[in-house]
């Protein structure tokens, strides 16, 4: 089983969390951010942790979702009606979601 991937924003490096591959890169370069490809969480090696970041995780949101349409076009063909429209929820949709969530 493969471990999961980060790949560094400054640079074309890939590197593992699991053997900590990434950890070492952004030590031995001095980068400081990656991109988790299954997240697609943005991880800071200065403060160690995850960014929350609104604008990126809209963003990142919804490439995602840009990149599932792709993907169904192509395992699918050019047919419309067999893709699932998604829904992504805008600022304001979350924030009346947050103020409405236990």
């Amino acid at each position: 089983m493969l471990s999961r991937l980060c790949v560094c924003v400054h640079c074309i490096y890939f590197g593992c969390w699991k053997e900590k591959h990434i950890i070492d890169h952004f030590k031995q370069t001095d980068h400081t951010f990656g991109i988790d490809i299954v997240t697609h969480n943005l991880f800071c090696s200065k403060c160690n942790d995850i960014v929350y970041d609104t604008d990126y995780d809209f963003n990142a949101c919804a490439q995602s979702y840009r990149l599932s349409l792709f993907q169904e076009i192509l395992e699918r063909g050019n047919n419309q009606t067999n893709i699932v429209n998604h829904w992504c929820p805008s600022e304001r949709e979350q924030s009346i979601i947050d103020a409405h969530s236990i």
